[in-house]
């Protein structure tokens, strides 16, 4: 199944974020330029403080991907992962390098990779939860 959704209306006000977002992920290296023929659409949501979030629309990748279910940043995607990833903005179209927002399968794989991967050799006195590393020490 193919996932390719038009992009949803945008109000001319919040244009400008979005390109300002877009700029910021470029130079953090958070995304590419994609050619992927996938896409899902962006949406603008206001933060408490006025300003906006740029988020992705994934509803119908997550519907044809596999859940990991492993119990609960920046996880770089695999190269055959990258093209399920794109969005289209007025500006261009794009898709992550790392693991986005969004994903329903994003948490349980951040934790497996530091379960597993990462803290492995110091599961004795180390734990993750989320985005965050605990130390179990007297010192």
């Amino acid at each position: 199944m193919v996932v390719r959704q038009r992009p949803y209306r945008v109000p001319e006000a919040h244009r400008q974020a979005i390109e300002e977002e877009v700029k910021q992920m470029l130079r953090e290296g958070i995304i590419e330029e994609s050619a992927s023929q996938l896409s899902s659409p962006t949406v603008v949501v206001p933060k408490p403080d006025g300003s906006l979030r740029l988020c992705n629309d994934f509803w119908r990748l997550n519907q044809i991907s596999e859940f990991d279910s492993y119990p609960l940043p920046k996880v770089a995607l695999a190269p055959n992962a990258k093209p399920k990833t794109p969005f289209t903005t007025s500006g261009g179209h794009w898709q992550y390098r790392v693991l986005p927002f969004g994903l329903h399968g994003a948490p349980a794989t951040f934790q497996h990779l530091m379960d597993m991967d990462i803290l492995q050799p110091y599961r004795t006195f180390t734990a993750a939860y989320l985005d965050n590393i605990l130390i179990h020490s007297s010192t």
